[in-house]
């Protein structure tokens, strides 16, 4: 027996071995992490914070691979709650038109959308026009007019949320 033969005699040996045992490891990782839950949970958030690029790669490694699956699962989701989907917009329009005063220049606040849409274009980097004062928040609520706009990537403006930032607050 040549040793080809014999390493592919091993493999295959090796995953009988594997596929034997597999329920078993599952059961007894998952007691183990059930047992140190926190422990564990602690040690991964530390390891996150300390390797935030390797975390960002493994991101992207993730969604690169499983990208079309986890699309078709927000898909059915929208497909199963729809009507909650379609409350939601509602209330988010009823809530941009509470925040808008009469004497709104809307003109101006459209040229924002606009040049916002043209830079996207222009430059292949998404861009969002963004309320400094948002509209909703636990501390305060801004209104939907022209001085409370500013054109920021979209990146900028997703990691932004709800939160006034403060050296947005000495530009304005």
């Amino acid at each position: 027996m040549s040793d080809e033969e014999r390493l592919e005699r091993k493999k295959a040996c090796n995953r009988a071995s594997h596929q034997k045992y597999k329920e078993r490891r599952n059961a007894e990782a998952l007691a183990k992490y059930h047992a140190n839950r926190e422990a564990i949970r602690a040690e991964r958030k530390a390891w996150a914070a300390k390797n935030p690029d390797k975390v960002r790669a493994q991101s992207r490694r993730n969604r690169a691979k499983h990208g079309e699956k986890l699309r078709e699962r927000r898909r059915q989701h929208y497909r199963e709650n729809k009507a909650q989907y379609v409350a939601n917009a509602r209330s988010r329009e009823k809530h941009f038109k509470q925040a808008t005063p009469r004497w709104a220049d809307m003109e101006a606040i459209e040229a924002f959308y606009i040049e916002a849409e043209r830079l996207t274009l222009e430059t292949g980097i998404k861009h969002h026009v963004d309320h400094a004062y948002p509209l909703r928040s636990k501390v305060m609520c801004g209104l939907h007019v022209e001085g409370n706009l500013r054109i920021i990537p979209a990146i900028d403006n997703l990691r932004k949320g709800n939160r006034v930032i403060v050296e947005m607050e000495a530009s304005l």
